[in-house]
Parts: C-alpha cells; sequence; structure tokens
C-alpha cells in the first residue's frame, strides 16, 4: 500500500494526493467521483472499488457530449469538462476526502493515457483550491501509470547515473555551502554547484591535507560563529527561498501550495532562520519555483542537501526537473510504477 499512513480499519488520508491498489475498504471517504452511469449501478466498474469506504456521496461525473465519438482532442476536451463539474462538486460540498477510480473511462473509448493526462491536470488545480486529500484507486495492482516512452526515458537515465552505493544519509551539511570548503580528498569548492556533486563529508582524513587544501580559500575568522557569520549569512536556506520566490514574482501562497505543503508550515519555514526541512519537503519547494537543473542543485545545497546518484528516487527527481515536470501528481505516477511511496513532503 503506497502514499497512506497507519493500519486501522477506516484510517484517515493525510497526504494531499496518494495512489491506492489495495485494501480500499479500510479508507475513510466522504466522496467519489465516477462515470455517470456507475451512479445508478455501485457494483459495477471503478465504483464497486469504493463499495466499503462509508463514503458519503457519490459524484457523477458526467460529460455533456458523446466521449464514444469524436477526434481525441474532443474526448480529452469532454472529460475535462466531467471531472472539472464533478470537483465543483466535491467542493461545493465540502468534501474533505475523496476518491477516484483508475481506469474509469474506458468503456467510453477513452484510452487510459488520456484519462491520466486529465486527472494529472485536474487533480492538480483542485489541490491547489482546496484541501482536500485525494486517492486514485487503481483497480490493476501492476498498472503502470506511465506511457511506455516515459518510462524507458527515466529507466535509460537511472541505468546511466546511478552509482552502487550505500546512501547513509540526506544532510551533507546543516548550514549554507561555505565557499572553498573542502570534501575528502577533493579540490576547494568554489560554487555551491560543485557542492551538489561533492561527496557526503567534508572532514579531511589527514588535518596536514586538510590545512594545505583549504589555505587562503576560507573567510578568516576568530572563532565558529564569526566564520559562519562571514561563510554563510547571506546564502542561508531561508533567504534562498524568499529571493527565488521574489525573482519569479510568485506569492507564498502559490508556492507553497504548488509543494502541497500547508500554510502554517510554510511560515515556520520562512520565519525561523536555523530551520531546515528535510529533503522531501526542500525538493517540493524547487518544484513549486520550477528552477533549471542548475538552480534546482543549487537550492537544494542552500539547505545542505544533494542529488545521491545511489537513490533511485533522487534521479527520478532530477530527470523530471532536467525534462520540466514539475506537476507533483504526474510525479507520484512515476515514483509509483517504480514501486516507489508518493512524493511526500512534511
Amino acid at each position: 500500500m503506497r502514499g497512506l499512513h497507519g493500519s486501522n480499519k477506516n484510517r484517515k488520508i493525510k497526504a494531499p494526493f496518494s495512489i491506492l491498489r489495495e485494501n480500499l475498504e479500510e479508507l475513510s471517504l466522504e466522496a467519489v467521483i465516477v462515470p455517470a452511469r456507475e451512479t445508478d449501478d455501485p457494483g459495477e466498474g471503478g465504483a464497486a472499488l469504493f463499495k466499503a469506504t462509508g463514503a458519503k456521496h457519490v459524484i457523477s461525473a458526467s460529460p455533456d457530449s458523446d466521449c464514444t465519438n469524436g477526434t481525441g482532442a474532443e474526448k480529452e476536451k469532454a472529460l475535462q469538462e466531467s471531472y472539472r463539474k464533478a470537483f465543483k462538486a466535491a467542493g461545493d460540498l465540502g468534501c474533505k476526502t475523496l476518491g477516484l477510480p483508475f481506469p474509469a473511462w474506458e468503456s467510453y473509448g477513452i484510452p487510459k493515457e488520456t484519462e491520466l493526462k486529465v486527472l494529472e491536470e485536474e487533480i492538480r488545480n483542485f489541490l491547489l483550491e482546496h484541501p482536500v486529500q485525494i486517492v486514485l484507486a487503481v483497480k490493476e495492482k501492476k498498472l503502470p501509470l506511465v506511457s511506455g516512452k516515459l518510462f524507458d526515458g527515466i529507466q535509460n537515465f537511472i541505468e546511466s547515473n546511478a552509482e552502487q552505493e550505500e546512501d547513509t544519509g540526506d544532510i551533507l551539511y546543516s548550514g549554507p555551502v561555505p565557499l572553498g570548503a573542502v570534501p575528502v580528498r577533493g579540490k576547494p569548492i568554489h560554487s555551491r554547484r560543485e557542492y551538489s556533486h561533492a561527496p557526503k563529508r567534508f572532514l579531511c582524513e589527514e588535518p596536514a591535507e586538510c590545512d594545505a587544501e583549504i589555505d587562503g580559500a576560507l573567510p578568516e575568522a576568530d572563532g565558529i560563529q564569526d566564520f559562519i557569520d562571514s561563510a554563510g549569512g547571506k546564502l542561508n536556506f531561508q533567504n534562498t527561498l524568499q529571493h527565488l520566490i521574489a525573482e519569479r514574482k510568485l506569492d507564498n501562497a502559490t508556492v507553497y501550495k504548488k509543494a502541497f505543503i500547508d500554510k502554517k508550515f510554510f511560515s515556520k519555514i520562512i520565519s525561523k532562520r536555523d530551520y531546515i526541512p528535510k529533503k522531501h519537503t526542500v525538493m517540493a519547494l524547487g518544484l513549486a519555483l520550477e528552477l533549471e537543473i542548475r538552480q534546482y542543485e543549487d537550492f537544494l545545497a542552500s539547505a545542505g542537501y544533494a542529488f545521491m546518484p545511489s537513490s533511485k528516487f533522487d534521479l527520478i527527481i532530477k530527470y523530471c526537473v532536467l525534462n520540466k515536470i514539475y506537476n507533483i501528481i504526474s510525479i507520484d505516477l512515476i515514483l509509483d510504477s517504480y514501486g516507489l511511496p508518493c512524493f511526500s513532503p512534511e
């Protein structure tokens, strides 16, 4: 089971978006959205997946036009309109938990790929406006949620970039990256980008070697606090985040909603200078900012993180950034296809 927490019956959903392939009867849902014809017979099709959840509302996604005919673009538009009306109904009802079966529209002649494309966008848009938890219930346990072409592209990227080494931790350094810092047996780091590819430790194994490497590279300081003030005072994570938000002319609400982060938690991130969020949260914020790969790596480094070549999760996120896939719903579908948990910021 992926994307859910706990093991008790009638469990509550905590993540904004989850993908589930089994044990749906353990869910507690307020509403489900199914194609129009399935509301008359909940024992058939996608509605049957939610039979034991105790959902109060079964919302009909009813297309205005005939989905069984028309071009691919016409079918996609009809499906889009259907979900928008259904999501609006869920919002008007004030539903906090919502279930969607997948695939649900094959009998209407709509391919799975088209259905997924619509769902990715419509779920994201709805979550930007409503504090709701959505579950995508997949009928088949092994049904991939990405196209074969995309899956092959990611697989090739992983095989080309993965390193067979143990990932011993996410945090490289608990503060900003000091220019000139020296990794084990490495050269001084002259940019934060170099840091993002550096080994995990900054302590030299031989003191003499360390002294020789960093001589003259770091700011002079009388003590630890002076070093912190001089080396990193202007490069801390909070300043970097606020600068990027302003640079892109975004507002805070847009960023934390796109990252699926709670407003109160985002306020904590911004206001507490020494607070460093977990890696997944920093990654989510970088995706919300839609950063280019170099900016994204620098952004991770400002919080003391980097892409780990031994982590399949990290490589998938890197592939997405390189290919400008920033929608976390789309990324969750990719992660699920690799048997990984949905993206879960704090």
